[in-house]
């Protein structure tokens, strides 16, 4: 099962290789995960999380992430993207039906747990309420 997303027409939209984001009506930023044949290089991280950085005005924001056409980061991105992510996320909800994919994100967030709270969901629902909490 894939997520349906609708990518909004009017609004200012971070779009990449591997995601396509924008912040949403309540705050949250919304990222969306391409199709793509491999996950970002550690340059394409470095670059996008600066631009990401500098979209969200260079203060912590709510990320809301659907991962299910999400494919695996390279080890250098994954080790560097606690750090770096920890400057502009305040809680980060990620919204995956696969199942692999949820326990491969659920073991690695338990091996390296980030400065800020995170957790994954199965609808959009769930992870905004649980969203909301950290507004």
């Amino acid at each position: 099962m894939s997520l349906n997303i609708d990518i909004p027409k009017d609004r200012k939209l971070i779009d990449n290789r591997t995601s396509i984001g924008w912040i949403d009506d309540e705050g949250i930023f919304v990222s969306h995960s391409k199709k793509v044949s491999k996950g970002q290089t550690l340059e394409e991280f470095l670059t996008s999380s600066a631009e990401f950085k500098e979209f969200v005005g260079n203060k912590k924001v709510l990320l809301m992430a659907f991962i299910d056409n999400a494919q695996p980061a390279e080890k250098d991105v994954r080790d560097s993207s606690v750090e770096i992510m920890s400057a502009t996320v305040k809680a980060f909800a990620m919204v995956g039906t696969k199942t692999f994919a949820r326990m491969v994100v659920n073991i690695y967030f338990g091996l390296k747990p980030p400065t800020y709270p995170v957790k994954m969901f199965a609808t959009e629902e769930e992870a905004r309420k649980w969203l909301r909490k950290y507004k």
